[in-house]
Parts: structure tokens; C-alpha cells; sequence
């Protein structure tokens, strides 16, 4: 296997781990589930490293904000986690 073989698999991963990432998060986080919402993204529209800038960025005070709102804490089952190849 060549180097460009190797950097193409591992890509290739690295795309593969995204997409279950963002599937993930879609389903399971309120915070995600708006965002994208808000913003009209189909988490299937992304689907390599340059799509994540269709994501707007997510600063501290986004997420302390959630932090304060009990609300959207969520426990979520151990047989519904996320897998530990995407963690």
C-alpha cells in the first residue's frame, strides 16, 4: 500500500466516524437538534472535514448557557450511548 493509499483509508475513517458522530448527537442532543434546526442542516449533507463548516462554531458561553438550563440535561440509556469508537 502506497502513502496516498493509506492517508485515502484513513480519510476515509475519519469521514465514517463524523457521519455516526453527527447522526449521534442529532438524535440525542437537544442543543445539537436546534442548532442544526435553526441553522437548516441536514447532518446527511455533511460529510467530510470541509462540509463542518456548514456547522456554525460553538463557543464557551453557547454551552454554559445550556449548562444552566436544567432542562436539557438528559440521561440517556447505556443501550442508546454513543459507541465507544465515536467517544
Amino acid at each position: 500500500m502506497t502513502i496516498i493509499q493509506d492517508m485515502d483509508k484513513v480519510t476515509a475513517m475519519q469521514e465514517q466516524k463524523l457521519q455516526e458522530l453527527l447522526q449521534y448527537v442529532s438524535q440525542h442532543s437537544p442543543f445539537y437538534k436546534e442548532l442544526f434546526a435553526k441553522h437548516n442542516i441536514a447532518v446527511s449533507d455533511i460529510r467530510t472535514v470541509v462540509d463542518l463548516t456548514k456547522i456554525p462554531t460553538t463557543g464557551k458561553d453557547d454551552l454554559q448557557k445550556r449548562m444552566k438550563d436544567r432542562k436539557y440535561t438528559t440521561i440517556i440509556p447505556k443501550d442508546q450511548r454513543a459507541p465507544k469508537s465515536i467517544r
